[in-house]
């Protein structure tokens, strides 16, 4: 499967507006600024597509992390 950045897959170039049977085209003079958490996330898909190891390192350790989480609250609660 191919890599699409975050920002294309969110931000379209082009509106459609429908106006009951014609469909018009809309492009915006301006592109909107991007938020920030459109540019980080912009910054990560950058950095996982020039270090695709130490991506599926960071991301194996955000799973281990989150099983962990879970089991703890899991222990927890039963006390």
């Amino acid at each position: 499967m191919a890599h699409l950045p975050y920002t294309v897959t969110r931000r379209p170039a082009e509106l459609a507006v429908h106006r009951r049977t014609h469909l018009h085209v809309v492009r915006p003079a301006v592109a909107p600024r991007p938020t920030l958490e459109e540019e980080l996330l912009a910054r990560l898909d950058t950095w996982m597509a020039h270090h695709p190891t130490s991506a599926s390192i960071v991301a194996g350790g955000s799973v281990v992390a989150l099983m962990f989480l879970a089991a703890y609250a899991v222990v927890v609660s039963s006390i």
